[in-house]
C-alpha cells in the first residue's frame, strides 16, 4: 500500500479560537521559512503577531508560518524532530504581553515530490509522487509550491483523537 499524505490546513469552524488580528515583520522575510533551509541565530525582533481568542494547537496566520502549541510540538517531535528547527513564537496579545506556550517551526525538509502532470498547485491541488518521499519524512514542504505544510499519514494518525485543535488534514492524492 502506498504511503498517504495530508496537507495541514487551519480549521476555521470555531471563530473564537486564537487567531491573528495584526502583525509586523520588520526586516524579516517570512518566505525564508518556506525554503527548507536552516536559519542561523534567533528570529529577528521585528517579527510580531498579535492575536486574540482561546488557546489553539495550530495557530493560523497570514504569513503562513507553522506555529503550534507546545502540546502539538511534542507529538510532531516524535516523528519529525530531525527535520525541524524550533523557535519561540513571536505571539503577543493586544496589550503587548507575550502569549506563551507556542513555537514557530522551520521545516528543514523541502522535497521534490510534486507530480507535475497531475497537480495544479495554483489551485491548491497537489498530487505527490509517493516514491520520492523518504520513509523518515513526516512533516515537510514541497518544492515548486510555496507555503503548504504536508504531513505523513502516520503523523496524522498520531494526532487524531488527541484533542488537537485548529487543524484539519486534507488528504492528498499520490501517484
Amino acid at each position: 500500500m502506498a504511503r498517504q499524505f495530508h496537507q495541514i490546513a487551519y480549521d476555521d469552524s470555531d471563530p473564537g479560537l486564537l487567531h491573528t488580528v495584526d502583525y509586523r515583520v520588520g526586516e524579516f522575510d517570512n518566505q525564508q521559512l518556506w525554503t527548507g533551509a536552516s536559519l542561523e541565530g534567533p528570529l529577528p525582533e521585528g517579527l510580531k503577531l498579535v492575536a486574540r481568542g482561546r488557546p489553539v494547537d495550530w495557530f493560523p496566520n497570514p504569513l503562513s508560518l507553522p506555529i503550534c502549541s507546545e502540546r502539538l510540538l511534542a507529538f510532531i517531535e516524535r516523528r519529525a524532530a530531525a527535520h525541524i528547527q524550533v523557535f519561540d513564537a513571536p505571539l503577543f496579545d493586544e496589550s503587548g504581553a507575550p502569549i506563551l506556550g507556542y513555537k514557530l517551526l522551520n521545516l528543514t525538509q523541502k522535497l521534490s515530490c510534486l507530480d507535475r502532470k497531475r497537480s495544479q498547485p495554483q489551485w491548491g491541488d497537489l498530487v505527490l509522487t509517493g516514491s520520492r518521499v523518504p520513509p523518515e519524512a513526516h512533516l515537510f514542504r514541497v518544492r515548486s509550491t510555496s507555503s503548504e505544510v504536508i504531513c505523513s499519514d502516520a503523523l496524522a494518525r498520531d494526532l487524531v483523537g488527541q484533542g488537537i485543535t485548529g487543524l484539519v488534514f486534507v488528504r492528498l492524492a499520490t501517484s
